[in-house]
């Protein structure tokens, strides 16, 4: 009987950690362990009162609604998806209105922990495609399949992990505001 029970246990274990792996759908790509430019496998709920230590990604507090339909706001990823320079920050999270995650963010990461955060992007996205260093602070940037990084450091860091179809809407927005911008008087 004992045995049959420490079975079932096995069998029971065995299907939760299957049912916890992540799996990113095609065009999404693994980062912190969450499918960056996909849907999660489960709804993004509120953290549990103590979220020192939640089993999925989880809300801080209620998101915000974007005009754009999306939601952001703060959020706790599990331990094991988070490398050590990622505890210090605070981690932040935009969905599209789809549903899909298009980017993560980790601010605050003192400085003191830069090099370990540098080291464990470049790692991951190979070497940055630019690295401007400005009077106070750094920009860093890494472009892969289905991703980029920009990390952006003064007295603390801030790392930005971007789908590459929202960083594109970006880069678009930001055009079209420059053109509007352009077109208006300079002069009173």
């Amino acid at each position: 009987m004992n045995r049959l029970l420490a079975l079932a246990a096995l069998a029971l274990m065995a299907s939760g950690a299957q049912a916890d792996e992540v799996k990113p759908e095609p065009g999404s790509v693994l980062v912190f362990g969450q499918a960056l430019g996909g849907r999660l496998g489960h709804v993004v709920n509120r953290c549990p009162r103590d979220p020192a230590k939640p089993s999925k990604v989880c809300w801080l507090s209620s998101p915000a609604t974007t005009p754009g339909g999306g939601k952001s706001g703060l959020g706790k990823l599990p331990e094991q998806y988070a490398p050590t320079w990622a505890r210090y920050g605070l981690f932040e999270m935009f969905f599209e209105r789809s549903g899909e995650l298009a980017s993560m963010s980790i601010r605050g990461v003192p400085s003191e922990v830069r090099s370990d955060m540098l080291q464990s992007i470049s790692q991951r996205f190979g070497k940055p495609a630019s690295n401007y260093v400005y009077d106070g602070g750094s920009r860093l940037t890494w472009v892969a399949e289905g991703v980029e990084v920009e990390v952006i450091c003064v007295s603390e860091c801030t790392a930005n992990f971007n789908s590459s179809a929202f960083a594109q809407s970006i880069r678009k927005e930001v055009a079209e505001r420059r053109q509007k911008e352009a077109a208006r008087p300079k002069t009173p």
